[in-house]
């Protein structure tokens, strides 16, 4: 069954230059029956479009525990849990953007910010000095999920640059609230820096 849904506001510009349909959105919803008289639902599954689905974690899990009575119900409630789910998922896109908007308002003036995928929120790279690079990688359930930090290197006679991941708990010392993960991200940033420039 195809279930029509908003689309998620900050994919739409993604989806235009796909040339997809910006205005409507839907997903899958599967269903398996056991045999005999009267339909019981024996398992079921939702499938969103390949750009929803990557930012919709354990979709089945935040969904489950729905009583199968009548199709059109069912459907109904699988729509409300699944718009309830995008609502989150657009408010999570909302923290990663607060974020890398504050990185870009410090760092995009010095000329530093050398790359971010706007469309998701999700990846940002800032130069901590020459051959220096700072990757920032932020999943879908940030700030639950803590920023992966990685530093790349140029090393002398290499062709491919070194990387070093950078510990979370050094970082960030397990703090999940955004204002003070988006400070301590900027101490450790500072930090690299003046060591570059040293």
């Amino acid at each position: 069954v195809e279930v029509p849904i908003p689309t998620l506001g900050f994919m739409k510009h993604e989806l235009a230059i796909k040339g997809r349909d910006v205005n409507a959105d839907r997903f899958v919803l599967k269903m398996m029956f056991k045999g005999g008289g009267q339909p019981v639902l024996n398992k079921f599954g939702v499938q969103f479009n390949p750009e929803v689905h990557e930012l919709v974690t354990e979709v089945e899990k935040k969904i489950k525990d729905l009583q199968f009575d009548q199709i059109n119900r069912f459907v109904k409630e699988v729509k409300m849990k699944v718009t309830n789910l995008l609502e989150e998922v657009v408010n999570k896109f909302e923290l990663r953007k607060q974020l890398f908007l504050r990185l870009f308002a410090a760092y995009q003036p010095l000329g530093l910010v050398k790359g971010m995928n706007a469309a998701t929120m999700c990846e940002m790279n800032i130069c901590l000095g020459e051959g220096k690079l700072l990757n920032i990688v932020l999943k879908p359930t940030y700030p639950s999920c803590l920023p992966a930090l990685s530093i790349y290197k140029k090393e002398k006679d290499m062709d491919t640059p070194s990387k070093t991941m950078i510990s979370k708990a050094s970082v960030f010392k397990g703090e999940k609230e955004p204002n003070q993960i988006a400070e301590n991200l900027m101490s450790f940033i500072y930090t690299e820096c003046m060591l570059s420039d040293s």
